[in-house]
């Protein structure tokens, strides 16, 4: 791989060849994702009907632990 990118180990890339290889592959970053925002993320938690089954027992749980 030394040899293929025509570098010394010690040095490193010199800095014509760093922007010659930024020109020929662009620079070393992933592409920026889109994100969801904080609340479509808790939405889609509460889509699952296990957790809405878990979320149901721990209410009971809670008003019954209250009440006794």
């Amino acid at each position: 791989m030394i040899k293929k990118l025509s570098t010394d180990v010690s040095t490193g890339l010199s800095s014509s060849k760093v922007l010659e290889l930024q020109g020929k592959h662009g620079l070393n970053e992933l592409p920026a994702e889109e994100g969801e925002s904080l609340w479509q993320k808790i939405k889609e938690q509460f889509e699952d009907i296990l957790v809405r089954i878990l979320l149901a027992a721990a209410v009971v749980s809670f008003v019954t632990s209250y009440l006794g």
